[in-house]
């Protein structure tokens, strides 16, 4: 009732503040239709260069009404999706915001004329002169030019109207679509959440990629796959004016922070990018600036999702005059041609200063035809980014990676992993580089699941390769066609009570499962309705608790790694634990394992949700882990079968590092079960991993080589090849989370990309104090 009541509380509030005076942008300035009629007119004048696309349309509830979202190619074969490097300007996303509005129609313009010649021949550059038509809209009928968000209608106004409040803040309706990306989009504001002088105009929106503009945004991106980009924005305050901001230095004041994988690339492209852009007026540059906010914006989402460079570039004047008179507009305007230019030109380094791009290109090997695969560079990828795909029709991404030598790693589900190397330049033009993915045999790979009595069931399988996927089973099976390999199946019937299944298995050829899932028994349950009564806890940073959910699963109490608190974060270095008091028996039969569901969010790649089980109360062995960026309640199993006849008891334990903390996770309505399971493979010993190189296949090999390793704690390894000289050949950095199994391709070439001749050659791995060394024997 006291949400309620504000709610209502609020709303009276905004009707009565409502006022009925205009406040309207000076004539300078082009209202949406002016805007509309300049793209097309531009299109017109200049077919050859210029084409405008509708790519969607805005919310439109306030109004009634959908504005058409274009965006405006400019490229010298225009028509044509080609195989050059491509960028993305956005000129306006928050509606009071508008010098990035007349800046794309300055620079549009600018493009067309000779000026552009070489940037039209050699790039395609992609114009959104507007995002957010629904709050130009309203700027241009001058009714409020303060506004912020687009047209969203809050179903939580009931019968009411919008309210349109003039003045920072309070309106009643509207998202802020900078905060509505699906990336750490949790953080940002909610529903009518109170802002110190701004209240309500942060609002992100009912969920993330809920508004139609930040969709249009989204897809458009996905298919062109652009190098670069900006966004302009202007700081209403002036205190973050004439500045550009990049993904991303997360963390609490004074430090430490968290930064992109990729930093020093972009670092590197943002200073400079700054030294292009004079502030007003015209006496010293813009700040470069890390961004500091994880809330559901554009450049994060970019950088973490498609490995583009994009710059938040405040544009208005540090006096905070977001809607300056012509005078200084023009001024502004003419302070961002410089760094447009070269934005664009950096593509394809035609300023010959900077590191040379790399043009990815992955093809089928056998086709050598393009195809679409994700691309990591080795050094730098870490759990934390999206996995990034080349694009469709030429399977090509343009990078921006510091100069030194480089490796990419190119992934396709039904091929084997293609790696390459060589050493970006300082200066130069682009340099290329080509992966050809080997497509791997496939199989047919048939299931069936069966009860107790041998009848045919329905259920789920859970199916792990390097690509796992979800198997929805029917009650007469199921057949899918898999690439060779090793896989692990875990199959549950939707039938209650029966078994959960685990095989591990290598489909060499075609192979068909028939499952049993016997009866199961339960020996533990807990749903801590009765809080955490017969558990204990400990640990540094030790917050463990009983909470309410308040998801729509509705599970009661729950428990959860944090204290108590709105968007409370899990301390930096934490290592705490809970377990049972309990020992659970696991002697009814020959298999065991865990059920529970888990929900929430950790800092990814560099903390940790760990099962934990002991049999003596004092020594504790890892049984699962999870690193989990965004995750609502799932069903999760642990196998436990390996600790059988012996009693054991449960520890859930979370540990975190130096920075940063997170929401944490929740755990409920956990099962312990056992069951006789025939077909079962005897499980395992317990063995903890360790520092070693595992196997190198093939040796003797040629062309390539793959070194499977493992890590036998958290945290950076190296994996360097050495000749019998001693003289470093090839190196690879390999970041992870956490212990276990990995591995690098060889392709037989150095660092430079060169092939290396015959001969012994070893591996060695180090991490931390730990080494282990293996032999190589390429033949040419």
């Amino acid at each position: 009732m006291r949400g309620q009541n504000y709610i209502i509380f609020v709303l009276a509030l905004l009707s009565i503040s409502a006022a009925g005076w205009a406040q309207c942008l000076d004539d300078r300035y082009h209202t949406l239709e002016e805007l509309y009629a300049f793209v097309f007119e531009l299109q017109a004048q200049h077919p050859d260069w210029v084409k405008v696309d509708s790519i969607g349309h805005s919310r439109g509830d306030m109004d009634g009404r959908q504005w058409p979202i274009y965006a405006v190619k400019i490229s010298n074969n225009v028509q044509v999706f080609e195989d050059e490097p491509v960028s993305l300007i956005i000129m306006h996303i928050h509606a009071e915001e508008v010098i990035g509005v007349e800046t794309s129609i300055a620079y549009m313009q600018r493009l067309v004329t000779n000026q552009g010649r070489d940037l039209r021949m050699y790039t395609q550059m992609y114009f959104v002169p507007t995002m957010n038509p629904d709050g130009l809209a309203v700027i241009s009928d001058c009714r409020d030019n303060t506004w912020r968000k687009n047209g969203y209608r809050p179903p939580q106004l009931g019968n009411r109207d919008c309210v349109v409040v003039p003045g920072v803040g309070s309106d009643s309706c509207g998202v802020d679509l900078n905060r509505n990306f699906e990336f750490n989009w949790i953080w940002g504001d909610t529903l009518w959440q109170p802002a110190a002088n701004e209240p309500f105009d942060y609002y992100r929106g009912p969920g993330p990629f809920s508004e139609p503009e930040v969709q249009a945004i989204r897809d458009l991106a996905l298919q062109i796959r652009p190098t670069t980009s900006i966004v302009y924005h202007s700081s209403r305050s002036g205190a973050v004016a004439e500045r550009s901001i990049i993904a991303w230095q997360w963390g609490v004041d004074p430090g430490p922070y968290k930064f992109p994988p990729d930093c020093t690339a972009l670092g590197q492209w943002n200073r400079r990018y700054v030294e292009q852009t004079l502030a007003y007026p015209g006496n010293d540059h813009f700040t470069f600036v890390w961004g500091g906010t994880h809330n559901g914006c554009l450049q994060d989402w970019f950088y973490w999702r498609i490995g583009t460079f994009q710059a938040l570039t405040e544009s208005s004047p540090s006096d905070g005059d977001i809607q300056p008179d012509s005078v200084r507009l023009e001024a502004t305007i003419s302070a961002m041609m410089p760094s447009l230019d070269w934005m664009n030109r950096r593509m394809m380094n035609f300023d010959h200063d900077q590191p040379a791009p790399l043009a990815i290109h992955t093809r089928d090997a056998s086709t050598l035809q393009p195809i679409s695969a994700e691309w990591r560079i080795a050094s730098t990828w870490t759990p934390v980014l999206a996995p990034r795909t080349t694009n469709e029709q030429y399977g090509r991404m343009t990078i921006l990676p510091p100069a030194g030598p480089i490796t990419i790693i190119a992934r396709k589900d039904g091929y084997a992993d293609a790696t390459a190397s060589t050493t970006i330049q300082p200066g130069g033009d682009v340099q290329y580089v080509t992966l050809d993915l080997q497509p791997l045999p496939h199989h047919n790979l048939t299931l069936r699941l069966v009860d107790a009595a041998g009848a045919g069931t329905a259920g789920t399988g859970f199916l792990d390769g390097k690509f796992p996927r979800w198997l929805n089973i029917p009650a007469d099976g199921l057949t899918v066609n898999l690439a060779e390999g090793e896989y692990s199946l875990r199959a549950r019937a939707d039938l209650e009570g029966t078994v959960v299944a685990w095989r591990d298995f290598v489909l060499g050829g075609d192979r068909t499962f028939e499952i049993a899932l016997p009866a199961s028994q339960t020996v533990f349950t807990e749903n801590f309705d009765a809080g955490t009564s017969g558990w204990t806890s400990g640990g540094d940073g030790n917050e463990w608790r009983a909470e309410l959910d308040t998801t729509s699963m509705n599970f009661g109490t729950c428990l959860h790694t944090n204290r108590e608190g709105y968007r409370t974060t899990y301390a930096p270095n934490a290592n705490s634990w809970i377990h049972t008091d309990q020992s659970i028996p696991l002697a009814g039969g020959n298999i065991a394992y865990l059920e529970f569901y888990r929900r929430g969010r950790l800092d990814v790649p560099a903390d940790s949700f760990f099962v934990e089980v002991s049999t003596d109360g004092g020594t504790w062995e890892r049984a699962a882990g999870f690193c989990d960026m965004e995750l609502d309640w799932t069903r999760t199993y642990v196998n436990l079968s390996r600790w059988i006849p012996n009693p054991v008891q449960l520890r859930f334990r979370l540990q975190a590092d130096h920075a940063l903390g997170e929401l944490g996770m929740h755990v409920d309505n956990i099962r312990v079960y056992t069951a006789t399971d025939s077909d079962a493979p005897i499980p395992p010993a317990f063995v903890p991993y360790r520092w070693q190189i595992k196997n190198v296949y093939p040796n003797p090999f040629n062309p390539s080589t793959t070194i499977t390793y493992e890590l036998g704690g958290p945290g950076r390894a190296e994996i360097v090849i050495f000749n019998l000289l001693g003289e470093e050949v090839r190196r690879f950095d390999i970041m992870r989370a956490m212990a276990g199994v990995g591995e690098v391709k060889w392709d037989g070439a150095n660092s430079s990309g060169l092939g290396v001749p015959s001969g012994i050659y070893f591996a060695r791995l180090t991490s931390g104090g730990h080494l282990a060394t293996h032999k190589l024997l390429l033949i040419r």
